[in-house]
């Protein structure tokens, strides 16, 4: 966690949001490289089924992914997405966790 706050502080393109989803689409993962490739990767968590990976670097297929996402993203709310408000919540979901470890030790 502390380390994807460092690539948020660190790139300047670099975002992550947070959406209270309940979409069945849990366990679709997708990241775009803008304009070159698009990285798919589909599993299933709680079933022995394997992962499947899929890297597209199609242009038109690539574009797609890209105004999908941003229809999504757009969708999203803005304190959801917000590089500091990411980064804000992320530093009390690590306390939170440190306190909970060290209350476990204890």
């Amino acid at each position: 966690m502390r380390n994807i706050i460092n690539l948020l502080r660190k790139f300047e393109n670099y975002y992550i949001a947070f959406t209270n989803s309940t979409s069945t689409n849990d366990e679709f993962y997708c990241m775009i490289k803008e304009r070159q490739a698009v990285l798919l990767e589909i599993y299933e968590p709680l079933k022995s089924i394997q992962s499947m990976r899929v890297s597209i670097d199609e242009p038109m297929v690539v574009k797609a992914f890209e105004e999908y996402f941003t229809e999504k993203w757009e969708h999203i709310a803005p304190i959801n997405r917000d590089k500091n408000e990411v980064i804000n919540w992320i530093q009390k979901q690590i306390k939170l966790l440190e306190t909970k470890i060290s209350n476990e030790v204890v």
